[in-house]
């Protein structure tokens, strides 16, 4: 090993997380190296990735500050609307019982949700839904927690309540 030089596994590893090998391993590359940085870190990368979609599929958007209320702000054609961008590790080293825990959800502040999900085999998953429907089909009949409410999904990533749809369908009209 050569100490004139830093390898990415080594500025990663620099974050001070460990990430899941057992789990994430040698599967999918940008899974792995999303399990092994902090929340925020994370977070703050999808949301930029997830802007640079969106800018993509031709829409005019801006990012918000990673402090604000909402994530990106999108120029639909008769209004603007609020995109907030959550990220999950898959949870639970049980084996039967494998899910994502989307946490601190608060459907007040955006009109549409798109949901990272970190896959340990499938990738860096992207689905989407909007505030109405995440109130009607799933917090209206939960108790919110101090930052938001929290959603598990399966790692099928077919929730039994929550509609969700790819985001080449983005965004449904309201």
């Amino acid at each position: 090993m050569s100490y004139n030089e830093i390898t990415l596994d080594q500025l990663i590893d620099a974050e001070g997380q460990e990430g899941n090998k057992s789990l994430y391993g040698d599967h999918c590359p940008s899974s792995f190296a999303a399990s092994k940085m902090t929340s925020t870190n994370r977070g703050t990368r999808i949301e930029s990735v997830v802007f640079s979609h969106i800018k993509n599929m031709g829409f005019e958007a801006t990012q918000t500050v990673h402090t604000g209320e909402w994530d990106i702000t999108v120029e639909l054609t008769d209004r603007p609307v609020r995109v907030e961008v959550k990220s999950a590790l898959v949870t639970n080293s049980n084996q039967t019982n494998k899910r994502f825990f989307f946490m601190g959800i608060c459907p007040e502040s955006f009109e549409y949700i798109v949901f990272a999900f970190v896959h340990p085999t499938e990738g860096i998953i992207l689905k989407w839904t909007t505030s109405e429907r995440f109130w009607d089909q799933w917090a209206s009949k939960r108790k919110e927690s101090r930052k938001g409410y929290n959603l598990p999904v399966p790692l099928d990533l077919v929730h039994k309540h929550v509609e969700l749809f790819d985001m080449e369908d983005f965004p449904d009209e309201l």
